[in-house]
């Protein structure tokens, strides 16, 4: 059994303690018990707001932003889910 520190509960619910026990042993068919999803091309998507001089610096054309320099984001959709919640618990502090 491994105890790890977690502030992220704390900042969602400030005025109660809370703990969760996962379960993370894999199922008889060989399923992990804690499995992340995403929509079919929402993995990662890719996108760029190109300043003034676009990606080199010394392009013309259409901008995005005032700004003399460009931006990349990454970001996509994920989800966790947790295949045998049954064998899993939230401690809440009374």
């Amino acid at each position: 059994m491994v105890f790890r520190l977690d502030r992220s509960l704390d900042v969602e619910f400030p005025k109660k303690g809370y703990g969760i026990f996962l379960d993370l042993t894999s199922d008889s068919n060989g399923t992990p018990g804690l499995m992340m999803f995403s929509y079919k091309g929402g993995e990662l998507i890719h996108n760029v707001v190109r300043g003034v001089g676009g990606k080199t610096g010394l392009e013309s054309g259409e901008v995005s932003s005032p700004v003399a320099g460009s931006k990349i984001i990454n970001w996509g959709y994920h989800g966790v889910g947790v295949m045998n919640p049954y064998r899993s618990a939230i401690l809440e502090e009374i």
